[in-house]
């Protein structure tokens, strides 16, 4: 039995999908395995693992939330 993929249907898995992975890449942030930099206007290079892992964290706990409404809307 297929499920047709409906505008909300694809937006839940994308959703769902979307928080899986920003899920391992936090994992391997704080592991160590992954580190992010930027260059400053001077042209030094920077590590913003720190903010990254915060925007993940930030966007993890977002998709969550539609998620969880989501979830409510379906009993």
């Amino acid at each position: 039995m297929e499920i047709e993929m409906t505008p909300q249907v694809w937006f839940e898995k994308w959703c769902r999908d979307e928080r899986a992975s920003l899920s391992a890449i936090l994992v391997r942030m704080e592991k160590g395995e992954m580190r992010t930099y930027a260059t400053d206007p001077g042209g030094e290079l920077l590590d913003v693992s720190q903010e990254m892992m915060a925007t993940k964290r930030a966007s993890i706990e977002e998709l969550n939330g539609i998620i969880a409404k989501i979830d409510a809307e379906k009993l």
